[in-house]
């Protein structure tokens, strides 16, 4: 989903299952191509036609090719990573 916008998200948290457990953590996430987020109420008042207005969302962090994602969680599987020492923005590392 790379024109995607994100309409709505959220965190839930359930118990590990198990006495002890740490507690699981999931993001959710409700989301659609931009051509059809006008039929959702959620972007209603967005202006779709200028990218500055949302973010790009993916399917998955571990796949994800953009660099400087502040929303980013974990580096990609498929690429190196390198952590320079002067390294300033979003994210500690940087990759291939």
């Amino acid at each position: 989903m790379a024109n995607a916008i994100c309409a709505w998200s959220r965190d839930v948290s359930k118990p590990g299952g198990a006495s002890g457990a740490p507690m699981r953590r999931f993001a959710i996430c409700l989301g659609c191509e931009i051509e059809h987020a006008r039929d959702m109420v959620y972007a209603d008042g967005l202006d779709l036609a200028n990218p500055l207005q949302f973010e790009p969302i993916g399917i998955s962090c571990r796949i994800c090719p953009r660099q400087n994602c502040h929303q980013r969680s974990v580096p990609p599987v498929d690429r190196p990573i390198l952590i320079p020492r002067d390294r300033s923005g979003p994210l500690p590392y940087t990759f291939d």
